[in-house]
Protein backbone atom coordinates (compact mmCIF):
# COMPACT_ATOMS: atom_id res chain seq x y z
CA UNK A 1 0.00 0.00 0.00
CA UNK A 2 2.79 2.38 0.83
CA UNK A 3 4.35 1.84 -2.61
CA UNK A 4 0.99 2.49 -4.25
CA UNK A 5 0.45 5.65 -2.23
CA UNK A 6 3.91 6.86 -3.18
CA UNK A 7 3.32 6.14 -6.88
CA UNK A 8 -0.19 7.58 -6.86
CA UNK A 9 1.02 10.77 -5.22
CA UNK A 10 3.39 11.52 -8.11
CA UNK A 11 1.79 14.12 -10.42
CA UNK A 12 3.13 12.52 -13.62
CA UNK A 13 1.70 9.03 -12.80
CA UNK A 14 -1.95 8.21 -13.49
CA UNK A 15 -3.06 6.24 -10.42
CA UNK A 16 -5.74 4.43 -12.45
CA UNK A 17 -3.04 2.84 -14.62
CA UNK A 18 -0.89 1.59 -11.73
CA UNK A 19 -0.83 -2.21 -11.55
CA UNK A 20 0.20 -3.96 -8.36
CA UNK A 21 1.11 -7.65 -8.20
CA UNK A 22 1.12 -9.32 -4.79
CA UNK A 23 3.71 -11.85 -3.60
CA UNK A 24 1.57 -14.74 -4.85
CA UNK A 25 1.53 -13.26 -8.35
CA UNK A 26 -2.12 -12.15 -8.28
CA UNK A 27 -2.73 -8.91 -10.11
CA UNK A 28 -4.47 -6.33 -8.00
CA UNK A 29 -5.40 -3.81 -10.63
CA UNK A 30 -6.64 -1.21 -10.99
CA UNK A 31 -6.37 0.03 -7.47
CA UNK A 32 -7.87 3.16 -6.11
CA UNK A 33 -5.95 4.76 -3.27
CA UNK A 34 -9.03 4.70 -1.04
CA UNK A 35 -9.99 1.03 -1.38
CA UNK A 36 -7.34 -1.39 -2.63
CA UNK A 37 -8.81 -4.87 -3.13
CA UNK A 38 -8.39 -7.94 -5.26
CA UNK A 39 -10.62 -8.56 -8.27
CA UNK A 40 -13.78 -10.48 -7.45
CA UNK A 41 -13.64 -14.25 -7.93
CA UNK A 42 -16.24 -15.81 -10.26
CA UNK A 43 -18.05 -17.31 -7.26
CA UNK A 44 -18.16 -13.93 -5.51
CA UNK A 45 -19.38 -12.28 -8.72
CA UNK A 46 -22.12 -14.90 -9.14
CA UNK A 47 -23.18 -14.50 -5.53
CA UNK A 48 -23.29 -10.73 -5.92
CA UNK A 49 -25.36 -11.03 -9.10
CA UNK A 50 -27.72 -13.51 -7.44
CA UNK A 51 -28.23 -11.12 -4.53
CA UNK A 52 -28.80 -8.18 -6.90
CA UNK A 53 -31.25 -10.26 -8.94
CA UNK A 54 -33.18 -11.26 -5.82
CA UNK A 55 -33.28 -7.64 -4.65
CA UNK A 56 -34.60 -6.57 -8.06
CA UNK A 57 -37.25 -9.32 -8.01
CA UNK A 58 -38.38 -8.13 -4.60
CA UNK A 59 -38.52 -4.54 -5.84
CA UNK A 60 -40.50 -5.56 -8.94
CA UNK A 61 -42.92 -7.54 -6.78
CA UNK A 62 -43.39 -4.57 -4.44
CA UNK A 63 -43.98 -2.25 -7.41
CA UNK A 64 -46.49 -4.70 -8.92
CA UNK A 65 -48.43 -4.70 -5.65
CA UNK A 66 -48.36 -0.91 -5.61
CA UNK A 67 -49.61 -0.74 -9.20
CA UNK A 68 -52.41 -3.16 -8.35
CA UNK A 69 -53.45 -1.05 -5.35
CA UNK A 70 -53.38 2.12 -7.47
CA UNK A 71 -55.55 0.46 -10.14
CA UNK A 72 -58.09 -0.58 -7.52
CA UNK A 73 -58.13 2.93 -6.07
CA UNK A 74 -58.54 4.39 -9.56
CA UNK A 75 -61.45 2.03 -10.33
CA UNK A 76 -63.12 3.02 -7.07
CA UNK A 77 -62.72 6.72 -7.90
CA UNK A 78 -64.13 6.22 -11.41
CA UNK A 79 -67.12 4.34 -9.98
CA UNK A 80 -67.64 7.03 -7.33
CA UNK A 81 -67.55 9.75 -9.98
CA UNK A 82 -70.02 7.88 -12.18
CA UNK A 83 -72.40 7.47 -9.24
CA UNK A 84 -72.10 11.16 -8.41
CA UNK A 85 -72.84 12.09 -12.02
CA UNK A 86 -75.85 9.80 -12.09
CA UNK A 87 -77.15 11.31 -8.85
CA UNK A 88 -76.99 14.79 -10.41
CA UNK A 89 -78.97 13.81 -13.49
CA UNK A 90 -82.66 14.62 -13.25
CA UNK A 91 -85.00 11.66 -13.09
CA UNK A 92 -87.65 11.26 -15.78
CA UNK A 93 -90.27 12.85 -13.50
CA UNK A 94 -88.04 15.84 -12.80
CA UNK A 95 -87.17 16.34 -16.47
CA UNK A 96 -90.90 16.46 -17.38
CA UNK A 97 -91.52 19.06 -14.69
CA UNK A 98 -88.73 21.21 -16.08
CA UNK A 99 -90.09 20.93 -19.62
CA UNK A 100 -93.64 21.90 -18.53
CA UNK A 101 -92.40 25.07 -16.89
Amino acid sequence: RDVFKTLASQPHIDSASVVVVDQGGAVRSPLSPSSPKAPMSPNDANTKLRLQTEALRTEVSDLAQEVSALREANEALVKEKQEANEARRPTDDESHKVEKL
